[in-house]
């Protein structure tokens, strides 16, 4: 895989009719530093989408996407296991995984970020399915909403690792205001 340096970008008002609307990374352990995606939109990942890459970011503001299916800030896909530090994603949308999608064996790991006012359909803050194993140190799920279920996350057929994870004012219409959880 290659591992281009993204150093302090602006990525903002572009638009995919597919996935990508911000950035589509395939196959690549890009590393992400100091960078704003905000307002793209896309049927998947508008801000972000990942497939089969690991990259690396850091410090990267991720706001006012709006995905018309999964992933309004960021999708994960096809064995995606980015590291993520000290990122906030806030104020994106999506039918499922307002602020983040984790699908499909994807396993990435979040330390120090914060994952606030996003909304979908199911998991307003993070959507995880699909033996995909994401695990979340010193993070913050706060004020985000489901208009069905888990307004903080939404679980299938997962095993996320919480460690000192607050999820505070968080709702969801139906079913789990901080956390919903299905095995099948």
């Amino acid at each position: 895989s290659v591992s281009p340096l993204l150093k302090e970008l602006l990525i903002t008002s572009n638009h995919a009719s597919g996935s990508g609307g911000g950035l589509y990374l395939l196959q690549t352990a890009a590393v992400l530093r100091g960078c704003s995606i905000s307002e793209n939109t896309a049927s998947v990942g508008a801000g972000l989408y990942l497939s089969q890459s690991t990259p690396h970011l850091t410090n990267v503001d991720v706001n006012h996407n709006i995905a018309s299916n999964m992933g309004g800030g960021m999708y994960f896909g096809a064995y995606s296991n980015a590291i993520i530090t000290n990122t906030d994603l806030y104020n994106n949308q999506a039918s499922s995984g307002g602020g983040l999608a984790i699908d499909d064996n994807s396993n990435p790991v979040f330390t120090g970020c914060s994952i606030n006012y996003n909304s979908s359909g199911n998991g307003g803050a993070a959507f995880i399915n699909f033996l995909s194993n994401p695990t979340f140190t010193n993070t913050l799920f706060y004020a985000n909403t489901a208009s069905i279920s888990g307004g903080g996350m939404w679980m299938q057929q997962s095993s996320p690792i919480l460690n000192d994870v607050v999820f505070a004012k968080n709702s969801a219409l139906e079913f789990g205001g901080a956390m919903y959880i299905f095995l099948y």
